[in-house]
């Protein structure tokens, strides 16, 4: 089994006292499932994976995967500093029946190659699932290079790579060098390269602002399947301009969330971390919306 199509990275909402909102987690599921997500990608970055506890993670995970379609797949996000925290995650996680789990470098120390590919081979052996190579250099700041993707990936239980660190030039130089002969599945994770990536050969896209919008994702990946290019440049249009939300705050999450609770979705206020954007975003986040979502109606309506 391998990973494949769109996952959006879940949003995990929060009321105004900072207490996880399963109510609207699982609503918010429902309608994504309703629209045609099949993929859940649960506690990573844009769930403030980062800043949940162990017994928080194991709420949105309990919840996710009792909404999900059932043809859905749900990802878990391990997010932990150090590798004995890593495995216990994987294994506090494997209760769940997760499809995949997907696991970060470690961070806030500098850690060298070889303790990266030990890293790894660690939480492949322990993990029940099949894992992810989860790179997003911006947040642990010990990057995934070509080193280290030789060594781990030549283990049987890790089965692809979520990029994240928005150097396509690598991320594409790396999935071609298996053209022909490719056993990993190469996940894209930075919305503005989705086309670009499926384009070259990436088997998905792991996508935060498709929380929002789920329909030119939805699209794109039908259009992919297709090899209709035509469409999938166009829905890639229809992105950029979502992606308007975070060019204009420079803060992708809380600019997600707000948008959903623009929405009607949750509560703008995040984490004791991210508190979320004040009411003067408002109408810049809505009409970078708005503008998405007519270009998507133009689009069906031509």
């Amino acid at each position: 089994m391998r990973p494949e199509g769109l996952y959006t990275a879940l949003v995990t909402p929060f009321d105004g006292n900072g207490a996880i909102d399963t109510e609207a987690l699982t609503r918010h599921v429902s309608q994504l499932g309703d629209k045609g997500v099949r993929g859940f990608f649960a506690c990573g970055t844009t769930g403030d994976g980062a800043f949940l506890t162990s017994d928080e993670k194991e709420r949105v995970f309990a919840a996710v995967l009792e909404e999900v379609p059932q043809d859905a797949e749900v990802v878990g996000a391990v997010i932990a500093p150090d590798t004995r925290s890593a495995v216990r995650d994987v294994h506090r996680l494997a209760e769940h029946g997760l499809a995949y789990v997907a696991v970060v470098s470690p961070y806030y120390g500098a850690v060298g190659e070889q303790e990266l590919i030990d890293h790894y081979l660690s939480v492949a052996d322990a993990a029940t699932c099949p894992v992810l190579a989860y790179d997003i250099p911006g947040c642990t700041h010990n990057p995934l290079m070509d080193a280290v993707y030789d060594a781990v990936l030549k283990h049987p239980n890790i089965v692809g790579v979520k990029d994240s660190s928005g150097d396509f030039s690598a991320f594409s130089r790396r999935l071609l060098q298996e053209s022909g002969t490719r056993t990993t599945s190469w996940i894209q994770g930075d919305d503005s390269l989705d086309a670009s990536a499926l384009l070259v050969g990436a088997s998905g896209i792991v996508s935060g602002l498709s929380n929002i919008l789920p329909e030119p994702f939805v699209e794109m990946l039908r259009a992919h399947r297709a090899n209709d290019s035509h469409t999938m440049l166009a829905m890639q249009r229809v992105i950029n301009t979502l992606h308007g939300i975070v060019r204009i705050t420079g803060r992708a999450t809380d600019a997600v969330r707000l948008a959903l609770s623009l929405q009607g979705l949750g509560s703008r206020h995040g984490t004791s971390v991210h508190r979320g954007l004040g009411s003067e975003w408002d109408k810049p986040v809505s009409a970078a919306v708005t503008a998405a979502t007519e270009q998507m109606h133009a689009f069906r309506t031509q």
